[in-house]
């Protein structure tokens, strides 16, 4: 024992206390991230992707092939429209159903939903630019095709022209920025617009539905686990 070279008197050291203590304070982490990850009664609070993941694809590609087959029998249509709308709500009880042990709660719903919306959508717009492409290219439907988009934006010019003189609107800068839009809309490049503007909806609307659908299974899931 090494001593005070002023008065004698003893030094303490930590030295023998260093180990003890580095070692009680790596103990005490891994206790703490354990009890994170864990629920008291031995669930995981975590998702794990690689099998949530998987289960939202599985919905999504089904909910694909389903609107394929609502096109080719439209007595399947309304399987399909079910499967789409349950479609969040099918991808969390398939991730129970892999994952037991995991805890579900209406967070935990929410993200898993907001992967199979993004799915639902890239599946969707997949499906719809390969039968776009075949209609256009392959069974040489483009003029159709062209035709019918052209009246869709004639038959939406009307009636918003007809909104602006039931409106009382006659400003000529406002009916000269109108004919310009809609000269606009009827350009290919216009066209390419709408549809891009149409994907862009259809995204965000699928995933806050499949958001909001995701939340209620993960809570109807957890009233399941925990029962009162």
């Amino acid at each position: 024992m090494p001593y005070c070279p002023h008065c004698g008197a003893p030094q303490l050291t930590m030295n023998s206390y260093a180990q003890p203590l580095s070692s009680a304070m790596e103990a005490a982490e891994i206790n703490a991230g354990v009890r994170r990850r864990s629920s008291p009664n031995g669930q995981n609070n975590g998702i794990d992707w690689h099998l949530a993941a998987p289960a939202a694809l599985q919905v999504a590609l089904a909910g694909g092939v389903l609107i394929v087959l609502a096109n080719l029998v439209p007595l399947t249509s309304t399987v399909a429209m079910l499967w789409l709308v349950a479609a969040a709500l099918l991808a969390v009880g398939l991730y129970h159903r892999k994952a037991p042990k995991a805890l579900i709660t209406a967070g935990v719903g929410a993200r898993i939903g907001t992967v199979v919306g993004l799915f639902l959508s890239s599946v969707i717009v997949t499906l719809s630019a390969v039968s776009f492409m075949l209609e256009r290219y392959v069974l040489r439907h483009g003029d159709d095709i062209t035709n019918a988009m052209k009246a869709a934006v004639n038959a939406r010019f009307a009636e918003t022209l007809q909104q602006y003189k039931a409106a009382g609107v006659s400003d000529p800068q406002q009916m000269a920025a109108l004919q310009q839009t809609w000269n606009y809309m009827l350009t290919p490049a216009g066209m390419a617009t709408t549809v891009l503007f149409g994907v862009a909806m259809l995204t965000v609307l699928l995933v806050a539905y499949c958001v909001v659908t995701g939340a209620i299974g993960g809570r109807l899931m957890l009233r399941r686990q925990n029962p009162v």
